[in-house]
């Protein structure tokens, strides 16, 4: 079977020529499923696979093995809660993708009491931008009071992306406006919320003007 690369114009980018992915596949379902999605995905042309889960590396790795398709045009995103070890995170991580290297580390929000959790939590995702064992460092489900805090603490690096919900109809425009100010990039997840929404005929019209 025949496949093609999935392309769209006007792209923009992250810093250190590392662009914004804009399709990506995010897995839920039973782990044996993994390996399949990801294979189904990277022959449809896929190339942002977003792991989410410590268990679904493993399938990711064998089914970018199984593709033939060169590490370096594979998009790899891992992420983990801020109060997780960070480094011992992407250690495991890149053992088990067998890859010297994630493209996007996202450290992901958890309820916290005291802002040096989140300042100290962000200094030790700076490292593994440090000494390369992540391209690029950014925050998932951050919310203006919480970027607000490592903006104005980060000592080396901001970060270059917040993936967090935002949609059609739910569009949170003052904190994207203000994410945009601060040169962080906003990525979301569900962006049309739901798969019901993407029938709604005022979507529909937008995406035929707009998309290929």
């Amino acid at each position: 079977m025949k496949t093609h690369v999935m392309k769209i114009s006007n792209i923009p980018e992250l810093v250190g020529d590392i662009v914004l992915i804009q399709l990506l596949i995010y897995f839920h379902g039973v782990v044996d499923c993994h390996l399949r999605q990801t294979r189904d995905a990277l022959q449809l042309g896929i190339r942002h696979i977003d792991v989410t889960k410590a268990d679904e590396y493993i399938e990711v790795a064998r089914a970018i093995k199984d593709s033939g398709i060169p590490r370096s045009h594979v998009f790899l995103t891992v992420r983990a809660s801020f109060l997780e070890d960070v480094s011992r995170t992407i250690d495991d991580a890149l053992l088990a993708l067998g890859t010297p290297y994630i493209d996007l580390f996202l450290t992901a929000r958890e309820p916290y009491k005291h802002e040096w959790q989140l300042t100290i939590a962000w200094s030790a995702v700076e490292e593994i931008k440090v000494d390369e064992r992540a391209r690029s460092i950014g925050v998932a489900n951050m919310e203006m009071e919480d970027l607000s805090i490592i903006v104005k603490q980060a000592e080396r690096f901001l970060p270059v992306v917040n993936q967090v919900k935002f949609h059609p109809f739910y569009q949170q425009t003052e904190f994207l406006q203000w994410s945009k100010h601060q040169g962080v990039v906003t990525a979301t997840y569900r962006p049309l919320d739901s798969v019901s929404r993407m029938a709604m005929e005022e979507l529909a019209s937008i995406s035929a003007e707009n998309i290929f």
